[in-house]
């Protein structure tokens, strides 16, 4: 490189100094400061080579200041940027590299720390009537809730595609005082060997290159529809999956939780079973997380009044967390209308982690090619283990219980 390619690189250089933000970009800077300072140390020392060095080594100051100005101070640590699903997609190499067309497939996994989908062949498009100057970022979609249950469950990874674990199946704790010389007491436990196999959960839709192009309203879709969509089948699985087929044994299987027992003639309330169930456990030993059920029993049983028209649960306006009995009431559609949960969930079960949320898009898939289009897909790999039944107790209220 000659003096005037290198005096070109420098302005180069200066131009892209007073627009670098990013730790990368100061850092490719001074790399290139570094080996243009090479070269100039190995030419012939002359006058305009000597001004090259001097310019060379004030940008390099610049830049080692404008590094030292970007890094952490001690007393001032910078947060931690959270990006979701959508825009780690829409903002990574692979997708930038997707869009100039330098390969036909992108795949970007949501690592553990870290309602089923309708497929349909119709792409999803944007706006026909164009793109206003003052059009709203992303995409306003219907409201998205958070999964709440697979919180409340205790959580691993496996490598494996089936989990083996024991399940207990019976308990007799005959622990008690000895005398000194006296045979001590044996106390019973029996297990089962069960297995939980892991599930693929998945689900792909078509969108319009348009859609690709637009990354803020790209990363919502992302976000709101295929991650979310994903998230909801998990916790529809993790609750009410039967076991059969592809599907996951959730908490309200059969065999994996503890039945109330209680029936009409009983003449409970509600509120009284909530109650018993509650009582059940801590008798057992185990401490009520959670009361789980629809929010529609959830208001129904909000909704219950005394006899002078107070409500039962307390003031309306209070804007305290839903709780019954001193136990939190955690609310979720999944949860089949009628049916209840009292449980201590993390001592319950395991949801293990074979293969976090991933979000893939093709462009070879059918005819996209010939309508523009693009392909998405998104899956996670999920196991589900009750090891601990007893620590869940629940099922349908009776049908005719008073609130």
């Amino acid at each position: 490189m000659d003096p005037k390619e290198i005096k070109a690189t420098l302005e180069t250089i200066k131009q892209n100094l007073s627009k670098a933000a990013s730790a990368e970009e100061i850092k490719q800077l001074k790399e290139e400061l570094a080996r243009l300072s090479k070269q100039l140390q190995d030419m012939q020392s002359d006058d305009k080579i000597g001004k090259l060095k001097d310019e060379t080594a004030k940008l390099s100051k610049q830049v080692f200041e404008l590094q030292q100005k970007n890094s952490f101070s001690a007393g001032e640590p910078k947060a931690p940027v959270v990006k979701s699903l959508g825009q780690m997609f829409v903002e990574s190499k692979e997708y930038n590299n997707f869009k100039l067309g330098q390969s036909t497939r992108v795949r970007v996994t949501l690592t553990e720390s870290d309602t089923p989908s309708t497929t349909t062949n119709s792409p999803i498009s944007t706006p026909t009537n164009g793109v206003p100057k003052d059009r709203v970022a992303g995409i306003i979609a219907s409201p998205a809730i958070p999964p709440v249950v697979g919180a409340l469950l205790n959580s691993g990874t496996t490598t494996s595609n089936m989990i083996e674990y024991l399940k207990e199946t019976e308990e007799e704790n005959n622990a008690a005082e000895t005398a000194e010389g006296a045979k001590k007491p044996y106390s019973t436990y029996s297990f089962a060997t069960e297995t939980a196999p892991v599930r693929t959960i998945a689900h792909i839709t078509r969108i319009t290159r348009q859609l690709a192009d637009d990354l803020p309203a790209l990363a919502a879709f992302i976000d709101n529809r295929m991650a979310k969509g994903v998230e909801d089948r998990v916790e529809a699985q993790i609750i009410k999956g039967d076991g059969t087929g592809q599907n996951l044994g959730g908490l309200f299987k059969t065999g994996n939780y503890t039945a109330h027992g209680y029936k009409t003639t009983d003449k409970f309330s509600k509120l009284d079973i909530l109650k018993k169930c509650i009582a059940r456990l801590q008798a057992a030993g185990y401490r009520p997380q959670a009361v789980l059920m629809n929010p529609l029993d959830w208001a129904d049983l909000t909704l219950s009044k005394k006899t002078d028209g107070s409500y039962l649960l307390g003031n309306p306006a209070n804007s305290a967390q839903d709780v019954v009995w001193g136990v939190p009431v955690v609310l979720s559609a999944s949860v089949t209308s009628g049916d209840f949960m009292v449980g201590d969930f993390f001592a319950a079960a395991t949801v293990y982690t074979r293969q976090g949320t991933v979000v893939e898009i093709f462009e070879q898939d059918g005819d996209n090619v010939e309508k523009n289009l693009l392909t998405i897909r998104a899956e996670c790999r999920k196991a589900l283990a009750v090891e601990v039944p007893a620590a869940l107790i629940g099922g349908t209220f009776p049908a005719e219980s008073a609130s």
